[in-house]
């Protein structure tokens, strides 16, 4: 729990860090109106996702693990629905906030580009009119728009890199512990009481829930770098 919460503040410090210098330099390429609206999200996005994840999703992890273990404890099968139900609104909670995300960057895909490209295109037309300097300008005008596109992509490519090296190591001790769970629980269920069997294989499933909410950070604002 420990891991995955460091994993996604440190994605989340690390779009806050990046967002003002690349939803500037996406202005700067001519994507003003599309920045904004991008800017505005992204930020709106960091704040319930720290929310979400720091006070209902990693709380309710843990709640699952020890429902885990004092189902485990009763001889009876008392608890099992109560885990299994706490798991999907934890999982249907992830799908939902990636799913907003995503229905909004398409939103955002099929309409402020045009927009964009509709203001640009008018600003290149009223400055190639003006008499004597105008296609020597508008030629200058499409110069510093290419750039900034470069700059822009090329800041999203390093954001998306870093993005996977600040989270790569605590993922794979995520991946590692939840293997470790399912192979002790394979190596037990010969020689051990099923309940304690049983316990471990779902401990394993509490990791994967883990790994679940950290992918989901990193999903999120990869495709926002990724659609900007």
């Amino acid at each position: 729990i420990t891991i995955a919460g460091n994993v996604v503040n440190q994605i989340l410090g690390f779009m806050k860090a990046l967002m003002p210098a690349y939803f500037l330099a996406a202005a700067f390429a001519g994507g003003s109106v599309s920045a904004v609206a991008s800017y505005e999200f992204t930020l709106f996005a960091i704040t319930v996702a720290q929310t979400i994840t720091a006070s209902v999703l990693l709380p309710m992890v843990k709640v699952y693990a020890l429902l885990v273990m004092a189902g485990h404890i009763a001889k009876e099968d008392i608890l099992s629905k109560l885990t299994e139900l706490l798991s999907d609104v934890i999982t249907w909670s992830l799908k939902t906030m990636v799913g907003i995300v995503l229905g909004f960057h398409l939103i955002q895909g099929l309409v402020l580009p045009y927009v964009d490209s509709m203001k640009t295109g008018a600003i290149q037309k009223l400055i190639g009119i003006i008499p004597g300097v105008g296609q020597g300008a508008s030629a200058v005008t499409q110069m510093v728009i290419g750039s900034g596109v470069l700059v822009k992509n090329t800041m999203g490519a390093a954001g998306v890199v870093i993005l996977v090296i600040i989270t790569l190591i605590p993922m794979m001790k995520l991946v590692i512990l939840m293997l470790l769970y399912q192979c002790v629980a394979a190596v037990l269920q010969p020689v051990c009481d099923k309940r304690i069997v049983s316990c471990i294989s779902d401990m394993a499933k509490g990791h994967r829930i883990l790994l679940s909410i950290a992918a989901s950070a990193i999903v999120l604002f990869v495709v926002t770098i990724a659609v900007v």
